[in-house]
């Protein structure tokens, strides 16, 4: 986590932007909720999402 937390930074300096960075992660099996996931992720997107029937 320390890691996106890290990449998520350098993104705001490079781009000087001032909007708030959302890290949405898209994972086949889901992710595991603990309290590192609840603190650095905003929002997940897992297989059943993407290919759910309309």
């Amino acid at each position: 986590m320390e890691n996106l937390r890290n990449k998520s930074t350098l993104f705001r300096q490079l781009t000087k932007t001032r909007k708030g960075i959302a890290l949405t992660l898209i994972t086949s099996c889901g992710l595991v909720k603990n309290s590192y996931s609840m603190n650095s992720i905003h929002a997940q997107l897992t297989s059943d999402d993407l290919f759910a029937e309309a």
